[in-house]
């Protein structure tokens, strides 16, 4: 009966859970653009659903960071390393050598997906509010417009006898 190596197990769920974060950037990346195409177009069904989903996606890393502090702090204490060198890097240092050179290329693109998802998001949101200031400038040209014509009474409906005017909206 073979025993299992508890360091060697805990870089392979080291490098499990690596992965699981990759596919989640991997696809928050595609709902970020998913998201970009759904304000551009005014979708706003496929904004709703593209919002949860990112949202479920989300949760999923933030489960996953805990458990790879968890799994990072075990093999830190397994390799008898103090508790403030339970980081990835450091720990690589330690691992054998098939599992250092897969995890590094791996984390490698783990904080090439981060960032991808941090750029486009921020794109994105800068987009978002580009449009959201336009549309409130928009409502204020309408407001003001009928504003000086008295076209509404106090309660708020078109007053008797008022002529509504016509505004450009697309200059």
């Amino acid at each position: 009966m073979s025993r299992s190596d508890p360091v060697a197990d805990g870089f392979t769920e080291l490098e499990s859970t690596l992965l699981a974060q990759e596919t989640c950037y991997r696809r928050l990346r595609e709902l970020v653009a998913r998201r970009r195409e759904a304000i551009r177009t005014a979708d706003l069904a496929l904004l709703k659903e593209t919002l949860d989903e990112e949202r479920s996606i989300v949760t999923r890393v933030a489960e996953l960071d805990r458990r790879r502090t968890e799994i990072a702090a075990g093999l830190a204490k397994r390799l008898g390393s103090p508790q403030q060198a339970s980081s990835i890097r450091a720990l690589l240092a330690r691992a054998p050598q098939a599992a250092r050179e897969r995890l590094l290329q791996l984390a490698d693109r783990l904080r090439f997906e981060i960032e991808a998802v941090k750029e486009e998001s921020a794109r994105v949101r800068a987009a978002a509010d580009a449009l959201a200031q336009h549309v409130a400038g928009v409502l204020q040209s309408v407001s003001a417009a009928f504003a000086t014509t008295k076209t509404y009474g106090r309660a708020g409906r078109v007053a008797n006898g008022s002529a509504i005017r016509s505004i450009d909206i697309r200059s």
